[in-house]
């Protein structure tokens, strides 16, 4: 059953083929087949799989199945646990080499490691990596519709780092539907590296062929367009058809026409249970028992779940292989694994089985597995599919979801929690399981950790355990749009909390004063903050988290006692690690930092990317690559900026949890502009449409400057005021006052100077100055000043101009600092005084071409020449030219390591390296790695004299 031919398929095998030619000859992509069951993908894949092995390629092969999406990373271990069961231990070193050594610990069952989502991911990258040293490699994967999250997610993560890779995805999905991981299957299958091919029907002809081999002779018309149109053309279908009414001794002519429609609604169940009606009761069993096991159906499990002998089973398997229900799977360790020829077949069987014998395999399953040793997750799965979990099915699925949370599957987490939960137990176990439910729903819906928030609260009164409770929901309550109940469960909370409780009380006062920086309308919330200075001091974590918060206040309102406090929170020992491990309230200190002084702030953000990939998890390397990035972008390094806002928006994509994207759309608008690729700024912020009414929560205020620059920059200087105005009344609804933050008035003095409302322009102006000279940060008054005078005329503006320079020299600021030069060198060259422009003009223009300011550079360039000065050809060259990026990859070089090491250490992909090296040499006039240590040797020497 099943084995039609590759009928009408040369054009996908024409296609599948230059695809595994291509990644033979040493490229990369991804190839998906879509279309409906039965449509033939899985017959493509298998004969690609043939195919791509014969010319050389190492195929690694796995198949999702409907039954196990809760096996965490399940896909991804039937691609590699073979590979590894099967090495050498030569072998097994090679490929956990480096970061693949986390692998060896996902892989072994009864680890007691368990490595952080970003390990995991970075380690099968490197294991994918390291097979690819040894030659091409092609990864099939079938019914990718049904894969769990957690694979899904990696191969999400794998996909824009293909370049690095010898590597062929190749897989085969129908449409997702309502799936859980239907975003996660939709972002792989828009991916730039993704190609598709969508199989045809058979046609009439096709399909009268086929019938004609199968009845032995030649159709009715009227019989075999009855075939056609109740299979649609579908070869399983038909063919299932075909045999089923075979079997019901249907003849292919015009009278028995009418069967078809009859026979064909189900034909592949009929002819399943024909099948099974025809099979040894032993081997019926098998085929039930194969349906129930799934990834584990080898002849050990299937003789102890059906109880026969191993010698019957082998004999039982062996038919249903005969029959074609049957086919060897992949291999895992000496264990020959069995599977079903196609999904459909193996859906029919389970679902013509007794629930009562179904639910009965499943308890036995779960046993069986747990006795042998398997993973909590692979024994839970079966669990799920019980009623009303028991005794020591609870704890298992309770060990289960903290093994899937800790490995960065809080949905797999959730679905054994909640199931758990339906289960009969004391109020003390309930409370403690709805309390780990309620942190991994926070992470996966919100609506459900609430529901459980509520049933949590129900059962206890006790103040600590409801404070322990809310900690772990954070600030997502309010993202979500429970602001009210949040402020309702926290005050009474910290109402009812005890005197001595004091590093409680501070950490949930952290939650609350949290929410005015994020809801409009809680004015009463930061009235509550004047209060909360007044605490005497404390070394505790919730101490630190409340002064995080405070600082941050502080920083929106541009008051300078913010970054002190953001200093002294961050010397308190466990912030940091707070902040790694997804603590919303620890952000505030070390973004304060970054808005009072860049070079401080992004050496911060440097260590939190590196415990977050340590022992953080996806969401908060997210935040600080996003961070880091808008921090480069102050410094106008803007390809620096352009790649970790890229990391940054990459990973949220892949995260359970989201990034607020109006900061992150914001910021990379703002890098187009001034690197004045307008349409993609454009771009950008389309994609992230403003909603009207804004709700009353979100950082909404980004997007809207970055849309009144891109106005302004279009020279739409009517609109470019209007979003500035708006940006301005959502930040100071919000508290807001710091330029440093948003620089909305900078940009309203632009647009109503553009206009010719001069003197409403220097008010705004003017008004931008004063507040970023109360806050203190250097590149915030730069700007203010140089837009200051912008729109002051005569010698006033040039004072400001000239302040303006003075004030950015010395700063990380390089961009702005090149603006005041060019700004100032214009307004002189405008006022005749064309000698003392050109020095200016000709500084600002090296400066902006250093950092990839096209606009600037233009503008310098046409300045220079109505000065009288003819613009050199700039070359972007010397140790002052070489990016961050380019600076690190040069001095890890300079140590002996390769390209490889170097990635792995930067935890980039090896041809990034490659590309920075060659941008490297070029700059610096040197041609390879010993030249570099002498011209970096030199410039070392230089700058200590």
């Amino acid at each position: 059953m099943g084995n039609f031919t590759l009928r009408e398929r040369a054009n996908e095998l024409t296609e599948l083929d230059a695809a595994v030619g291509d990644v033979c000859a040493g490229s990369s992509g991804c190839l998906i087949i879509k279309g409906p069951a039965g449509i033939g993908k899985s017959r493509l894949l298998w004969e690609q799989q043939h195919r791509a092995a014969g010319r050389g390629a190492q195929v690694l092969s796995a198949r999702a199945r409907e039954l196990e999406r809760e096996y965490t990373f399940g896909v991804v271990r039937q691609l590699f646990e073979p590979l590894l069961a099967t090495a050498d231990e030569v072998d097994r070193r090679e490929l956990l080499a480096g970061p693949a050594e986390v692998v060896g610990e996902l892989t072994r069952v009864g680890s007691s490691s368990t490595p952080n989502e970003f390990a995991i991911f970075n380690g099968m990258f490197w294991l994918t990596s390291n097979l690819c040293q040894r030659g091409p490699v092609v990864l099939i994967i079938d019914d990718l519709h049904w894969a769990d999250e957690s694979s899904l997610r990696f191969l999400a993560y794998l996909q824009p780092r293909l370049e690095d890779l010898n590597v062929l995805i190749l897989a085969a999905t129908r449409e997702a539907g309502g799936a859980p991981g239907r975003r996660l299957l939709d972002l792989i299958l828009t991916d730039s590296t993704c190609d598709t091919i969508a199989p045809s029907p058979l046609s009439y002809q096709a399909a009268m062929e086929l019938l004609a081999e199968g009845f032995g002779v030649g159709p009715d018309a009227k019989f075999a367009r009855a075939c056609y149109e109740s299979s649609g053309g579908n070869p399983l279908l038909l063919s299932g058809l075909i045999e089923a009414l075979i079997a019901e001794d249907v003849q292919p002519v015009s009278g028995q026409a009418h069967q078809v429609q009859h026979v064909g609604s189900q034909a592949i169940a009929r002819r399943v249970s024909i099948e099974m009606g025809r099979l040894h009761p032993e081997s019926a069993r098998l085929a039930e028992a194969v349906s129930i096991l799934g990834v584990n159906a080898n002849l050990e499990y299937l003789a102890q779940l059906v109880n026969l002998s191993h010698q019957a089973t082998a004999q039982g398997v062996a038919r249903l292989t005969h029959t074609g229900l049957l086919r060897s799977a992949i291999q895992a360790g000496s264990k020959e694994l069995f599977e079903f020829v196609h999904p459909l077949i193996g859906s029919a069987i389970y679902e013509q089985m007794e629930v009562s014998q179904r639910l009965a395999w499943h308890s036995n399953a779960a046993r069986l597995l747990s006795g042998a040793g398997h993973r909590e997750e692979e024994v839970a799965a079966h669990l799920l599919r019980l009623p009303t979990p028991s005794g020591e099915q609870i704890s298992t699925l309770h060990t289960a979801a903290k093994h899937a949370a800790s490995q960065g599957s809080p949905q797999d987490a959730q679905l054994f929690l909640q199931h758990a939960l339906t289960a009969e137990m004391a109020p003390a176990e309930r409370l403690s399981i709805l309390a780990e439910e309620v942190s991994v729903s926070a992470q996966v819906n919100m609506p459900m950790a609430m529901d459980s928030l509520d049933c949590a609260f129900a059962l206890t009164q006790d103040p600590w355990t409801r404070a322990r409770l809310l900690s772990s929901m954070g600030i997502g309550m309010v993202f979500a749009g429970y602001t009210e109940k949040a402020i309702t469960m926290l005050t009474a909370t910290i109402d009812e909390l005890p005197l001595e409780a004091d590093d409680a009380r501070r950490e949930l006062e952290a939650a609350i004063v949290w929410v005015p920086l994020l809801s409009v309308g809680q004015p009463e919330l930061a009235h509550r903050i004047e209060r909360l200075r007044q605490l005497p001091p404390s070394e505790s974590l919730g101490a630190a988290l409340l002064e995080s918060v405070i600082a941050m206040h502080e920083a929106m309102a541009g008051d300078s006692r913010g970054l002190d406090r953001a200093r002294r929170a961050l010397q308190i020992p466990g912030l940091l690690e707070a902040g790694a491990t997804g603590s919303s309230a620890a952000v505030g200190s070390t973004y304060t930092v970054l808005l009072g002084d860049l070079n401080e702030g992004i050496a911060l953000y440097r260590k939190d990317i590196e415990q977050a990939r340590n022992n953080g998890s996806l969401v908060t390397l997210t935040h600080a690559h996003q961070h880091i990035g808008s921090g480069w972008l102050r410094c106008g390094e803007l390809s620096e900026a352009e790649a970790e806002l890229r990391e940054a928006s990459r990973l949220h994509k892949i995260t359970s949890l989201g990034i607020p994207q109006e900061f992150c759309a914001a910021m990379q608008a703002e890098i187009y502009l001034e690197q004045g690729r307008i349409r993609e700024s454009r771009e950008v912020l389309e994609e992230l449409p403003l909603p009207k009414p804004l709700p009353t929560t979100g950082l909404w205020y980004f997007p809207m400057q970055a849309r009144a620059m891109l106005h302004r920059v279009r020279g739409e200087f009517t609109n470019g005021l209007s979003d500035a105005l708006a940006a301005g009344e959502r930040f100071t609804a919000l508290g807001g006052a710091n330029p440093a933050l948003c620089a909305w008035r900078s940009e309203a003095a632009l647009c109503l100077h553009a206009l010719g409302r001069t003197r409403e322009a220097q008010d705004y102006a003017a008004a931008e100055v004063e507040s970023a000279r109360g806050w203190g940060a250097s590149y915030a008054l730069g700007r203010a000043l140089r837009v200051a005078g912008l729109v002051t005329p005569g010698g006033s503006g040039l004072d400001l101009l000239r302040d303006a320079v003075r004030v950015l020299h010395k700063t990380p600021a390089r961009l702005e600092y090149a603006k005041a030069l060019v700004d100032l060198g214009a307004a002189l060259r405008r006022s005749n005084s064309r000698v003392e422009a050109r020095p200016h003009l000709s500084t600002g223009m090296d400066l902006a071409l250093k950092c990839g300011a096209s606009p600037t550079v233009e503008r310098a360039t046409a300045e220079l020449r109505a000065a009288g000065a003819r613009p050199r050809r700039f070359v972007i060259s010397g140790p002052g030219s070489l990016t961050p990026s380019e600076q690190r990859v040069a001095d890890l070089a300079t140590q002996g390591l390769s390209n490889r090491q170097i990635a792995q250490n930067l935890f980039i992909t090896a041809k990034t390296v490659e590309v920075h090296l060659t941008a490297i040499y070029r700059k610096l006039g040197v041609l390879g790695r010993r030249e570099l240590r002498i011209a970096l040797n030199k410039t070392e020497h230089a700058d200590r004299r």
